[in-house]
């Protein structure tokens, strides 16, 4: 996803805290500047859940989705229109 996205900047680890993962994120995006965020997030080793939301002045409204499979582009195998 990093090289999908030109502009992201990486956070190595998160310490939720008591306010939970949710309002940490927000506060790191707050001080890069950020106006939207992705943060993808594990539970148990079972399940991924990726979070989307728009932080700072414009906030709005998250969206949360469960991720059921991940594919890599070298599981694809695309026989398109290869010239």
């Amino acid at each position: 996803l990093r090289t999908l996205i030109p502009h992201h900047k990486k956070e190595s680890k998160l310490d939720p805290g008591s306010d939970g993962a949710g309002r940490a994120v927000n506060d790191i995006a707050e001080m890069r500047s950020c106006t939207s965020v992705l943060f993808l997030e594990c539970r148990k080793r079972q399940d991924v859940y990726m979070w989307l939301s728009r932080v700072g002045a414009h906030s709005g409204p998250s969206v949360r989705f469960h991720v059921s499979n991940i594919h890599t582009m070298d599981e694809l195998r695309l026989t398109g229109n290869c010239m």
